[in-house]
């Protein structure tokens, strides 16, 4: 595998941590690839073409939605012109690496076997777009059928529909191919081409809610931040984006840790039957548990309303509740520890939650099975049994605990659990209650039984409150902040007489005061010397001997920050340099705005013409003042200018030559 030089890596550094919108840097990305020889174009059969192990955060494709897909492409007529921006890379070198890409390939095919064509281990690409369509196009050359009579396809030489299918099985069509070394050097970068490149395009199959849960989980997994994950599925724009804050509280909380095992069991049920977009206000049911509106939202039919919610909240059905979390719980110990395979067990536990949730909420005719079950012994039997009949059950191993502040519910401690259920409780939020008047509480921390409020008075010690978990809901968030006392060693460093910023600007007002006196005490007058514009020239209008004149540079003074430029005015004092700025110039004698300072009518001296003024330096308060003095006797009338070479101190910009 050939290296890639630090060039490259560095102008692909640069794309992906730009803050252009993500299909720009989909195109300037495949720019550099393309032209470094790490992507080129051709044309691709689909059955050169697996699908990428990080397609879709690892639920690669519904089979599902595969069929769905390609029966609208059937019924409208497929057309090779519309099949634009697909995307593909080399399948790895490395053996290891090959082998597991094959796997999760077959993997993905032993699902559905009757649904999606087997792999041949002839193929060379993984695709991260037109996954679908390729997969689709793959199953009807294989003589594949789709979940149902209506998907049930066949292909005749001479019809219009077919032949236009046959010509992309044949012949197939354009793809930008990234080398297998690209995805070595930016392991992430197959899941973020596939998100961007997915969540915008038409031709696409738009990613639901599980889908982008997946997302941000895989994130998790690869040490990203939550956050961060979070912004970077918002900039590729998903159809759910409005629900997209909603979806990573969810990870957060209830994923399962930073492994997100529940978010990975979801993500593959999901695809099991298609992946449907929820919408908006039915994922905020489901993270927040709160039903609002009506029981049709956002094209979604809901079986559940707000009724429903309370009743499972109340006193009487607790002990239920109690019972159908230990089933689950239960449940899924069996569900982590079965060998039976994964399509196998996902869809025992998915029919199990289903079940469980149904029987609690007593809404079991709405499903599948309309005649129910006589309790919760009888599902969690019936899910035991889906196991035994599939692969010999081994105990349970319980996840391993780990310091993350993604949420494990799986093991959670009775403490945990009452922070879940009361989300407006966190570690070091400030909180009041009615009973403790104005006082303002922090959360330190929780025992078994209890959160633990600290108040602490100014002068006083601090009092301490253990509240129990049932009273948490009686606790409220502030936003106003306890008393707090400033520490007499911080106190110190911020006073005016020691505060950094206050002594900054107290050198700043003593040098500019340095300059401004410097500038009355050689002031000149109106019988001294003359100014001229058009262009801009300062004159003597008497005699005067050597030194006599002293011209400063009148102006304002800041501290400069960087290294000195060439031609700017810098007077040294503190140990540091403060350029000065010209006021604003009467250059318009009509006006009534501006400053006379001949320091900057200084010219330097033209061809033919001797200078009379030179560079001195004078000392006013230890600050050393640059000014221009006249190194030689002057005569009346005479024009005051440096020796030509040496007016390098006034700016260029204020220059102007005689015509």
């Amino acid at each position: 595998m050939a290296a890639i030089s630090e060039e490259v890596k560095k102008e692909v550094n640069g794309v992906l941590k730009s803050v252009d919108p993500v299909l720009v840097k989909v195109q300037k990305l495949t720019s550099v690839l393309l032209e470094c020889g790490l992507a080129y174009r051709t044309e691709l059969k689909p059955c050169d073409v697996l699908v990428h192990p990080q397609n879709r955060s690892g639920q690669m494709l519904s089979s599902v939605d595969c069929w769905s897909k390609g029966l609208r492409m059937w019924n409208v007529g497929v057309r090779k012109e519309l099949l634009t921006d697909s995307f593909a890379f080399g399948m790895a070198l490395e053996p290891q690496a090959r082998e597991m890409q094959l796997a999760a390939n077959k993997a993905l095919v032993e699902q559905t076997p009757s649904l999606l064509a087997p792999v041949t281990c002839k193929e060379r690409f993984l695709s991260v777009s037109s996954s679908h369509t390729t997969a689709w196009l793959k199953a009807l050359e294989a003589g594949c059928q789709g979940p149902g009579p209506q998907h049930v396809l066949q292909l005749r030489q001479g019809e219009e529909r077919s032949n236009s299918i046959l010509e992309l099985l044949s012949q197939g069509w354009s793809w930008c191919v990234l080398s297998a070394s690209v995805e070595s050097e930016w392991k992430d970068l197959p899941s973020w081409l596939q998100l961007a490149l997915n969540s915008t395009n038409s031709n696409s199959k738009q990613l639901s809610e599980v889908e982008c849960a997946a997302q941000l989980a895989q994130g998790l997994k690869h040490g990203q931040q939550l956050k961060n994950s979070l912004d970077i599925l918002k900039a590729c724009d998903p159809a759910c984006k409005p629900s997209l804050d909603c979806i990573a509280h969810y990870v957060g909380k209830f994923g399962g840790g930073m492994d997100c095992p529940i978010i990975n069991f979801l993500s593959k049920f999901g695809k099991t039957y298609g992946t449907v977009m929820v919408g908006e206000e039915m994922m905020k049911a489901i993270t927040y548990f709160e039903l609002k509106g009506g029981k049709a939202v956002d094209g979604v039919s809901k079986i559940l309303v707000r009724g429903d919610t309370e009743r499972v909240k109340s006193l009487a059905m607790r002990q239920k509740v109690l019972e159908a979390e230990q089933v689950l719980q239960d449940a899924w110990a069996l569900y982590v520890a079965s060998k039976a395979t994964e399509s196998q067990t996902v869809g025992a536990f998915g029919r199990l939650c289903v079940r469980v949730c149904l029987h609690v909420l007593n809404k079991e005719k709405a499903g599948r099975e309309p005649d129910g079950f006589e309790d919760l012994q009888e599902i969690a039997g019936k899910f035991t049994e889906d196991l035994q009949g599939m692969a010999q059950v081994q105990a349970a191993v319980s996840p391993s605990s780990t310091d993350i502040q993604v949420s494990n519910v799986l093991s959670a401690s009775k403490a945990e659990l009452a922070l879940l259920q009361n989300k407006h409780i966190k570690v070091n939020e400030y909180l009041n209650a009615k009973d403790h008047g104005h006082k303002i509480f922090q959360h330190i921390s929780c025992t078994q039984t209890a959160c633990i409020m600290v108040h602490q008075p100014l002068f006083h010690p601090k009092e301490e409150v253990h509240v129990p978990f049932d009273q948490l809901k009686l606790w409220k968030l502030t936003k106003m902040h306890p008393p707090e006392k400033c520490e007499g060693a911080k106190q110190d460093q911020h006073v005016p007489q020691h505060n950094p910023l206050v002594q900054a600007d107290m050198q700043r007002s003593h040098v500019q005061k340095a300059l401004l006196q410097a500038c009355m005490d050689h002031a000149v007058t109106a019988d001294q010397v003359a100014f001229t514009n058009h262009p801009n020239h300062v004159w003597s209008l008497q005699k005067m001997k050597k030194g006599a004149l002293k011209f400063v540079p009148c102006g304002t003074v800041s501290k400069l920050k960087g290294e000195p430029v060439k031609d700017k005015i810098y007077i040294k004092a503190f140990g540091h340099d403060w350029q000065v700025q010209p006021y604003k110039a009467l250059s318009d004698f009509s006006k009534d705005d501006g400053v006379l300072s001949p320091f900057w009518w200084v010219k330097a001296a033209g061809q033919g013409e001797d200078g009379n003024m030179s560079a001195s330096e004078i000392v006013v308060d230890a600050c050393k003042i640059p000014i221009l003095t006249n190194s030689s006797p002057v005569a009346t009338h005479d024009k005051l200018l440096t020796d030509n070479g040496k007016k390098e101190i006034q700016p260029k910009k204020k220059a102007k030559t005689e015509s």
